[in-house]
């Protein structure tokens, strides 16, 4: 249900609605080099400061909030400085962006501990309604996931593969690139040997 507000009845729909800033979330997860990183920043900075459509823009700047680099919070920064969105819409991105500001923060710091996504993989099985486990496993680096699938018990591997198979294209595009393999083979690259249910795991 979109939110009105009643001051201006500006319309906001709610955040996961926001199709393109998942798609955003997903490219930017699966860009695994320096240069591409830098040269996604510039693009998102254009969408935010361009002319495009406002619900685009809005959702650019969702995503400069939610994985908060440098040089995306300088053009968070700039948006306000330079008048390019209203308070309001200023402040319902910065109030609503807060949850996963913060998985994607928590998942950058844990990056190359794969002890600890061992664990968080462990807590969610043991504790399906966790409040962390959960959402955290769903943008933790992929390929700390598929390293800790490949070298842990079949339960915790069947997570692992789980996660990896329901993350966006993008994402799951790169893996298999990376390992070689074309994404229809992904499932058989992550799952492991003799699962035979292939149904639940395909690639999304």
């Amino acid at each position: 249900m979109d939110i009105h507000s009643p001051e201006t009845g500006t319309v906001f729909p709610p955040l996961e609605e926001f199709d393109d800033l998942r798609r955003t979330r997903d490219l930017w997860a699966a860009l695994w080099d320096s240069r591409e990183r830098m040269a996604f920043e510039r693009a998102l900075l254009r969408v935010v400061s361009g002319d495009g459509p406002r619900r685009l823009r809005l959702e650019a700047l969702a995503a400069c909030h939610i994985l908060a680099t440098p040089a995306m919070l300088e053009t968070a920064g700039r948006a306000i400085d330079e008048g390019w969105f209203t308070a309001e819409e200023l402040d319902w991105i910065a109030s609503h962006t807060v949850p996963l500001h913060c998985l994607h923060q928590q998942a950058r710091e844990l990056r190359g501990h794969r002890g600890v996504v061992q664990f968080f993989i462990q807590l969610y099985l043991d504790e399906p309604g966790h409040p962390v486990a959960g959402p955290l496993l769903d943008v933790i680096d992929l390929c700390d996931l598929y390293l800790v699938g490949q070298m842990s018990p079949r339960p915790l591997a069947l997570e692992a593969a789980r996660r990896i198979l329901s993350r966006g294209q993008h994402q799951c595009r790169r893996l298999a690139r990376s390992l070689g393999i074309a994404l229809e083979d992904l499932p058989e690259a992550v799952l492991p040997d003799g699962e035979q249910d292939y149904a639940e795991y395909s690639v999304q």
